[in-house]
């Protein structure tokens, strides 16, 4: 794998306040730049795995510019000798260097931005997936030209979980008619359950949301029937709703808990409005250790838009099962997402697939939510 080093290019919308010291800089000129801990932990996956290999690591900044003639000599000459390119994508863009095999890794599709911004750009630019070598942690296939095109995928995973912030558990509650004020507060404004306080359920239910979960109807659905059941349950099941990651770091926790109940309000099912003491809604990634002191079975829930490489194989062994949701107007390929999923977690994941609801069962639950209102 990249056996004369990697050059390395990242999306200029997230260098607008970094100051580099040139077209081509190293790792060093890096270190401590603004950016996104999405994009951080990223490209420091990928320089570590370089590390590890032994390989030469250059950072390309703009490389749009070099594109034929002394430019693009001069920087195979400053490459030395580097044969392979990867992109890290937003989205937006993904780079091509003209003599070098070229690669893709969208790093954050958990953040609805990226993602809608790369379904874009496959749309109106499908001829730039097939000079693709690899795609990194990722499944994507495209039709172009009347042939399905998809870059082999690559795994790289993190091998350690990353410092996550202390875990706030709240009780979940939804009011449809004031989500910021109300429903909100008084979620924040339940007591914060203590680690020991999930000893006494006999099973939990995880599941981390992204920014495009949030917004993905048909998973949110879901989640909200999950949470209709749980309301019956008498056996002491516990579902756990991770706030939105993937999006930006300075949002508080209120501002993520309003984007997690938009979700499952959008979802249109109809909610008890009451706290529920079994539904608890966490500010980040769940440590391992509170899953770790409950003796019944730990499932964990994930929208396809996870960044699931971000957690090493030892969180994955918490649980007793992993279930990946995907819809069915996403470009993947389904065994490549399996296969990626199955190595970064020691298993092979259930699948479960989501497709909008058809017109007359939307009609009918209208109809419902108008009965349940009168």
């Amino acid at each position: 794998m990249f056996p004369k080093g990697l050059a390395i290019s990242l999306p200029l919308r997230e260098l607008r306040d970094v100051v580099l010291p040139g077209s081509i800089f190293d790792a060093r000129a890096w270190a401590g730049a603004k950016v996104s801990t999405d994009l951080a932990a990223a490209v420091d996956l990928v320089v570590r795995v370089c590390a590890l290999l032994g390989r030469r690591v250059a950072f390309i900044y703009r490389p749009e510019i070099f594109t034929h003639g002394e430019t693009l000599s001069w920087l195979h000459q400053e490459l030395g000798g580097i044969e392979d390119h990867l992109s890290i994508s937003d989205g937006s863009a993904i780079k091509l260097v003209p003599g070098l095999q070229n690669h893709m890794f969208l790093y954050a599709p958990g953040n609805e931005r990226h993602l809608n911004d790369f379904r874009r750009l496959v749309e109106r630019a499908p001829e730039i997936i097939p000079q693709l070598g690899l795609q990194i942690n990722s499944a994507f296939s495209v039709r172009h030209c009347g042939q399905t095109c998809r870059p082999k995928s690559l795994l790289l995973q993190a091998q350690v979980l990353q410092t996550q912030a202390d875990n706030d558990l709240r009780k979940f509650y939804l009011n449809p008619n004031a989500l910021d004020t109300t429903s909100v507060g008084r979620s924040l404004k339940s007591a914060s359950l203590a680690p020991g306080g999930l000893e006494h359920f006999k099973s939990v239910t995880y599941v981390p949301f992204t920014g495009s979960a949030a917004e993905d109807a048909p998973f949110c659905r879901m989640v909200a029937r999950m949470i209709l059941r749980s309301v019956g349950d008498r056996e002491g099941c516990l579902l756990i709703l991770g706030c939105p990651t993937a999006c930006r770091e300075t949002l508080s926790f209120a501002e993520r808990v309003t984007r997690l109940l938009a979700g499952i309000q959008s979802s249109g099912i109809v909610l008890p409005r009451a706290i529920l003491d079994q539904v608890l809604v966490s500010n980040a990634l769940i440590d391992p250790s509170l899953f770790e002191s409950m003796s019944g079975a730990r499932a964990l829930l994930l929208h396809d838009t996870f960044e699931f490489w971000r957690l090493c194989p030892a969180y994955y062994a918490v649980f007793d099962q992993i279930t990946l949701v995907l819809p069915q107007s996403r470009r993947r390929d389904r065994a490549s997402l399996l296969a990626l999923l199955a190595d970064a977690a020691g298993r092979v994941p259930e699948i479960v697939w989501t497709a909008p609801e058809q017109r007359a069962s939307l009609e009918m639950r209208i109809a419902q939510q108008q009965l349940h209102a009168n």
